[in-house]
């Protein structure tokens, strides 16, 4: 096995930033209603052993027409780079 040493580790660059992972999240979960983007840009609280409360609202454009709304909630872990516990509410529709 071989180790990096943290001089090398520190020159790594790279990855998706925290929005846009949050955002592949309600793709792969909206996307088939339409286009998903943010309404906004979506806020992160202050880290908890690793772990970062997210909220925010986005928007499904569906492609027959229809505008959707929604709020959303959830938890981004800082140490794995990985978004969970969606938890999404209507704010409007049409």
């Amino acid at each position: 096995m071989k180790t990096i040493a943290s001089i090398d580790l520190s020159t790594v660059h790279g990855g998706a930033g925290r929005s846009q992972v949050v955002l592949d999240k309600l793709q792969s979960r909206y996307g088939s209603q339409g286009v998903v983007s943010f309404i906004g840009q979506p806020k992160f609280g202050a880290p908890h052993n690793g772990i970062e409360r997210v909220t925010g609202k986005f928007d499904t454009n569906a492609l027959w027409g229809g505008d959707v709304k929604r709020s959303f909630s959830g938890k981004f872990n800082v140490n794995r780079g990985t978004f969970g516990g969606l938890r999404t509410r209507i704010i409007s529709a049409e």
